[in-house]
């Protein structure tokens, strides 16, 4: 017999329950649905039965939107009140890390979380291993991993169409750290073959004592350079396009235009490689869908999960390599010697990522 699970949304803003109109109209297929409660609706075997946000007027027009009576203002009220099996938490930072250990402790089966998963890496490392000695399963919100277009691409190399990695290329503006660079990151752990950054250099401008161990204000990331242990190199530039170019000794892939399309470069000889081919796939459902699915997937089937604690762990540790190479005048930064205390609070006008 099929088994259905009860959810419960904290977070009723816009990551929460809905799409900014600009963003509709840009995506390419494959991006929508794109929020928490959206996506629940549409997935099979979840039924979305409760609503928290602290701020009532998110909870009125969200409870109106789903149809869903059960709304709270305190998410301990929530998750005490209801058997929640699932908790899907679209909220700023700075509350996430108290909300996924109550989550935790009210024996919750599942966890999806935004991204950052909090603001320094010693609550990264604290949180990942309560959850993973909890065995409670959990998705994160950086989401190309869980889209088709990066999927694919990832089969295609895992089938060795370019051969060894060499170099991982993010190609994502200049934009900022916290708010947006987690996607980053993350693309470079999912197609480097290692979740074990080593070393960091980057070009960060913003607001930032260079002796603090606090940074409040987001930076604008402008170029990094990333060393993983298995030699692979990975860069996160400037440039526009939302591209993600994976380089290997046999040729190159490119996802390009946000997961719109993929093309193939295979080395024609020592120095030159033959026109790109553009390798087609088929899109079924979106990230978040995919992402829902594989969730439901670990409870039912104990299935792999699309990324662990370390890829997050990982994930975390270039970001705040970043920051911390900005602040000692673009350096290069040895991972290891971060500060776990090393903080930061990723604010944009009143806002925190």
């Amino acid at each position: 017999m099929t088994k259905s699970y009860n959810a419960a949304l904290i977070g009723c803003g816009k990551m929460g329950t809905s799409t900014f109109d600009h963003l509709v109209n840009v995506f390419p297929k494959g991006w929508l649905p794109l929020s928490h409660g959206e996506t629940i609706e549409k997935t099979q075997n979840i039924n979305l039965v409760a609503l928290c946000d602290p701020d009532k007027n998110n909870l009125q027009k969200a409870s109106q939107q789903f149809g869903i009576k059960q709304t709270y203002t305190s998410y301990e009220e929530c998750l005490k009140d209801n058997d929640i099996h699932i908790v899907s938490i679209a909220t700023r930072t700075p509350p996430r890390p108290d909300i996924i250990r109550a989550a935790i402790k009210s024996g919750v089966k599942a966890i999806h979380f935004e991204k950052p998963i909090c603001q320094n890496l010693g609550e990264a490392k604290l949180l990942i291993n309560e959850l993973n000695n909890a065995k409670i399963k959990y998705s994160y919100g950086t989401l190309r991993r869980y889209m088709a277009a990066y999927r694919h691409a990832k089969n295609l190399i895992n089938d060795d169409i370019i051969g060894k990695i060499k170099h991982v290329t993010v190609e994502n503006d200049v934009t900022t750290l916290m708010w947006n660079h987690p996607h980053s990151a993350d693309m470079l752990v999912y197609f480097s073959g290692s979740n074990t950054p080593t070393h960091v250099q980057a070009n960060c401008s913003g607001q930032f004592d260079a002796t603090s161990h606090i940074i409040e204000n987001d930076l604008t990331l402008h170029h990094a350079e990333i060393t993983f242990d298995n030699g692979v190199r990975g860069t996160i530039s400037s440039a526009p396009g939302m591209n993600t170019r994976i380089y290997g000794d046999k040729g190159i892939i490119t996802i390009g235009s946000d997961g719109a399309y993929i093309t193939h470069n295979a080395m024609k000889n020592d120095f030159y490689m033959d026109t790109p081919k553009t390798i087609p796939f088929d899109v079924n459902e979106s990230a978040m869908e995919y992402c829902f699915q594989n969730l439901v997937s670990q409870i039912d089937e104990d299935t792999i999960p699309l990324i662990n604690g370390q890829d997050i762990i990982a994930s975390q540790e270039i970001l705040f390599g970043c920051a911390y190479s900005a602040q000692k005048q673009g350096v290069i930064i040895n991972i290891s010697d971060i500060p776990d205390e090393f903080t930061l609070l990723g604010k944009s006008s009143d806002c925190y990522a």
